[in-house]
């Protein structure tokens, strides 16, 4: 579930089905140099900014990706 963005910040939480923590997805996607903060067990925070183009967020979502097919 992502919650509605008010500010440049945006917070996913992990659907439990997926049974991941928060802080095992940060440390992959950081090895794919994709940066996300861990909330709690169940939750990224990820901040939005002017240099964040759209290869930025495609990195993130294939990190995703990446994560859970392995």
């Amino acid at each position: 579930q992502v919650y509605p963005v008010e500010t440049n910040i945006v917070l996913a939480e992990i659907d439990p089905r997926f049974e991941i923590s928060a802080s095992e997805l940060r440390t992959f996607l950081a090895s794919r140099n994709v940066q996300v903060m861990a909330v709690g067990t169940s939750k990224i925070r990820m901040i939005t900014h002017l240099d964040v183009d759209d290869i930025a967020v495609e990195s993130l979502l294939n990190g995703i990706d990446a994560y859970l097919d392995s």
